[in-house]
């Protein structure tokens, strides 16, 4: 698997609720939190269940805190998320 930036962005339109997501910035393909699986920090790979658009994650929070709201992924077939610290 191809490791791929991502962002988080809120795909929620101008009046509507925000809806927090990772979008991959090359093909703007959109994944929930929900399908974050693993987080690799330096080949140590841990699992992870995260709520969607809940930004008060540990793991949401360093991206965005500490990564400039970006992030490298991959992701399998059935579209599970491994992100890369």
């Amino acid at each position: 698997m191809e490791k791929q930036s991502s962002r988080i962005v809120n795909k929620g339109l101008a009046g509507e609720p925000q809806h927090i997501v990772l979008q991959v910035l090359d093909t703007l393909k959109i994944f929930e939190f929900s399908q974050i699986k693993h987080v690799d920090e330096a080949g140590v790979i841990r699992d992870v269940t995260l709520v969607n658009h809940e930004i008060h994650q540990p793991e949401i929070l360093h991206i965005l805190n500490n990564m400039g709201h970006v992030v490298d992924i991959t992701f399998d077939e059935d579209e599970n998320v491994t992100i890369y610290f």
